[in-house]
């Protein structure tokens, strides 16, 4: 691949250009930036920022949970505690 510039690449790319500064081309993106920004999109985000909390609490309180003999240790502090709690009396 040659490294000079192409010459008719040079002026698709000029003529594509100029048609982006006209006006209406402008107010056309610019209204459909406004479009974009409905409450539906506004629900939607809401919705999946508390659906990744609550996927990343369920992973978190799971993840231990798949350990070898997690149920055990749960058991012991359970026992602890409740022995704990019981001498403090």
């Amino acid at each position: 691949m040659p490294d000079e510039p192409d010459p008719q690449l040079l002026r698709w790319f000029a003529e594509s250009r100029v048609a982006l500064l006209d006006a209406r081309f402008t107010e056309r993106v610019i209204g459909q930036l406004h479009r974009a920004g409905s409450p539906r999109l506004g629900l939607a985000t809401a919705r999946s920022i508390v659906a990744a909390i609550l996927s990343g609490f369920a992973v978190g309180m799971a993840a231990p949970l798949r350990l070898r003999r997690a149920g055990l240790l749960a058991l012991v502090a359970a026992a602890v505690t409740l022995c704990t709690g019981l001498l403090s009396l």
